[in-house]
């Protein structure tokens, strides 16, 4: 502490002794009071602003009437999407036919989602990610390698934060599932099939392999 450069610490009550040249404030917890300090002084990002860019490509623009939707430049969404109130989606997105994402919801720019996905509330997506490409299957058949055709979905519960760069295949039957509070890091590979429970922590780079099960908190 004595080599800080800062003029200001945040400590605990039972902190030992702190330099003359600190001014030190007593916090329960210190963490949460700097996140304080840092959503009150520190960047902020430009808040999205409802509407549909002009440039977008918006197949069915009324979303049965939900409400502070906003479509940044360059995105398409398809037809028989299904939006919830204050979905965000970013520049140059991707949103495939009949796709639902649920309320509070963000796609940073370029994200991914294809046909049929279900995307629950206040769930993060960061830029480059692709949520529902087809699984990796394949049978050997007559000398060569014949694609199994990957006719499931991904769902993805609330409250999942899933990070740049990252992949989620589509299951070849029924569904690859995220579940609900899940945080998954940059670039990692989720395949065909599967299951992820509810408050699981992910960390790139890492790759599940088609049909495997994580337990919560894994």
């Amino acid at each position: 502490m004595s080599s800080t450069q800062a003029s200001v610490v945040l400590v605990t009550a039972d902190c030992g002794q702190v330099p003359d040249h600190l001014t030190a404030l007593v916090v329960p917890n210190p963490p949460a009071a700097f996140e304080k300090v840092v959503q009150k002084y520190g960047f902020q990002p430009t808040p999205a602003v409802p509407g549909i860019h002009p440039t977008a490509v918006v197949a069915e623009p009324d979303f049965g009437g939900s409400t502070g939707i906003s479509i940044g430049a360059h995105a398409v969404v398809e037809a028989g999407v299904r939006l919830g109130n204050n979905v965000i989606i970013g520049a140059g997105c991707y949103v495939g036919h009949n796709v639902e994402i649920g309320e509070g919801t963000r796609l940073y720019p370029n994200v991914t989602v294809q046909e049929a996905c279900q995307i629950g509330r206040r769930v993060t997506i960061h830029s480059n990610t692709v949520i529902g490409a087809d699984g990796f299957g394949y049978e050997f058949v007559n000398g060569e390698h014949r694609k199994v055709r990957q006719t499931g979905i991904v769902q993805i519960d609330d409250d999942v934060e899933i990070g740049a760069g990252t992949t989620i295949d589509r299951a070849r039957f029924g569904r690859t599932w995220i579940g609900q509070g899940t945080k998954i890091d940059n670039q990692v590979q989720v395949a065909h099939n599967v299951v992820v429970g509810k408050h699981c922590v992910i960390v790139a780079p890492s790759a599940s392999a088609a049909a495997s099960r994580s337990a919560t908190t894994s």
